[in-house]
């Protein structure tokens, strides 16, 4: 359980002292720079198909590479400055440790090539290996510095990796590779510093690429690792071999200069590592911030992360609006469940073991520059009970605690999965801004998914209930 209030950015507001948002501030020129990376495709890295944004001889040193992207930019940065977004308010679970700030951009996900669409039924059961848990050992959102989001996420394939090249001759050459070597399957995500300024841009790594592959043997694996460090150390940049400490079976790293990036941020940073047939890739960014340290200590996070496969049954970026990211995302003790209910949580912390509490996992998708008409916040949740019959108990008792405790109302919807739930209220800010709630709750077998979202221009109960469904569909494969 957890409900949906709005805060305002300077004290905790709202139906209980537990209320957490996510505030997203008004356009300023904090997020300006942060657009321009966002819109420029960060799939290409440095290579040989790739030309040079930059005019000859820019290439020469850091310096001169930083003048020309900053100069050929300024005026889309100066005119992205100019424009103005309305308060957004967030929703937060009832989890005290969550709150982060971001200020609004416009970033504009777009679909992976090799998505499969949402299915038409949700399975009773999902898969122990869910379609897409490959995102699971990508790098952990926790392992980010605070104002980081997850701006783009999904699985990829030979046909999708082999983007990078600008030339359809060599993209075709290097998507043969790719299935020459066996790729099984792969998965990527973009993690973004929201608000992001052009000092930050200079003095810290803004912008990360993550990629997870499979490939048929590690031998294979091994081979696509050292081709892919060969490729930027023979292109045209300022890139050398980088000393780090061991990680997994092989590991390896460049750093330097990429003349060639199509985000604007030539400082890169990548690491490779190599466990049994599966390589992990980091790309980290900056435009003079040697990015190194950053992209050596989020690959040691996401090697040491416990494997935990819920996140990627919750929804991703692709399930959700354009301009939605991901502002939280992590994992969820009893307690920490527990203090959503605020009216006792050390008597649902009981409940919780009663019902065999397994797990937990909690995600957070926020809106970007708010647009009429749509839902602001999204929060999505899934608890691991004992069994089935105890997470239709837990799924009940939230559903009833949200009428009687939080004064919202049952309403119908399809049903999902084994069973669900859903619940509709309106809450009212200190300020008198309304805004309507929703909440639905769906079972399969022992889990139960919570999925919440507000909105202060129209009920959001249909865009939840759709997100919900699709998500489900997408990830029981």
């Amino acid at each position: 359980m957890f409900f949906l209030a709005p805060i305002d950015s300077h004290h905790v507001t709202g139906i209980d002292k537990l209320t957490r948002t996510e505030v997203v501030g008004p356009m300023t020129k904090r997020s300006a720079f942060i657009v321009l990376i966002v819109f420029m495709l960060p799939l290409a890295a440095c290579g040989e198909p790739e030309p040079s944004n930059l005019p000859a001889g820019a290439g020469a040193t850091q310096e001169a590479i930083t003048q020309n992207m900053v100069a050929t930019r300024q005026a889309k940065t100066n005119a992205a400055s100019s424009a103005t977004a309305t308060q957004t308010p967030s929703a937060g679970s009832l989890i005290a440790a969550a709150t982060a700030t971001v200020s609004p951009a416009s970033p504009t996900p777009t679909d992976l090539p090799g998505e499969p669409t949402a299915t038409s039924g949700i399975p009773d059961v999902l898969s122990e290996e869910p379609a897409g848990y490959l995102l699971s050992r990508l790098p952990p959102l926790v392992a980010f510095p605070e104002g980081f989001a997850i701006t783009r996420e999904g699985r990829s394939t030979a046909e999708s990796l082999s983007q990078i090249y600008l030339n359809p001759q060599s993209r075709s050459e290097y998507q043969q590779y790719l299935e020459h070597l066996g790729l099984q399957r792969a998965a990527l995500r973009f993690y973004d510093l929201i608000g992001a300024t052009h000092d930050d841009a200079l003095t810290r790594m803004v912008h990360m690429r993550a990629h997870v592959l499979e490939f048929s043997s590690w031998d294979r694996a091994n081979e696509w690792m050292y081709y892919e460090r060969d490729r930027l150390l023979r292109c045209e940049c300022d890139m050398s071999n980088a000393s780090i400490v061991h990680m997994g079976e092989e590991s390896v790293a460049v750093h330097g200069i990429n003349s060639g990036t199509d985000t604007g941020l030539p400082a890169l940073a990548v690491v490779w590592v190599r466990q049994g047939s599966t390589v992990w890739e980091v790309e980290a960014e900056s435009l003079e911030h040697d990015t190194l340290p950053d992209a050596v200590e989020i690959m040691q996070a996401t090697l040491a992360q416990p494997d935990d496969r819920l996140e990627v049954t919750l929804p991703w970026t692709l399930n959700v609006p354009n301009g939605f990211v991901v502002t939280r995302a992590q994992s969820q003790s009893s307690e920490e469940v527990a203090e959503a209910f605020a009216a006792d949580p050390l008597a649902h912390q009981d409940r919780l073991q009663q019902w065999g509490f397994v797990q937990a996992h909690i995600r957070t998708l926020t809106l970007l520059g708010v647009q009429p008409h749509q839902t602001e916040v999204l929060v999505s949740q899934v608890v691991e009970y004992g069994s089935p019959e105890q997470a239709a108990e837990a799924l009940t008792f939230e559903h009833s605690y949200a009428q009687s405790t939080d004064g919202m109302v049952d309403v119908q919807v399809v049903p999902l999965g084994a069973g669900a739930a859903a619940a509709t209220g309106t809450h009212v800010a200190d300020d008198g801004t309304t805004r309507e709630i929703a909440i639905v709750w769906v079972q399969i077998s022992n889990r139960v998914y919570a999925y919440g979202g507000t909105s202060q221009t129209h009920p959001p109960l249909p865009e939840v209930h759709a997100i919900a469904a699709e998500s489900l569909a997408r990830t029981g494969d």
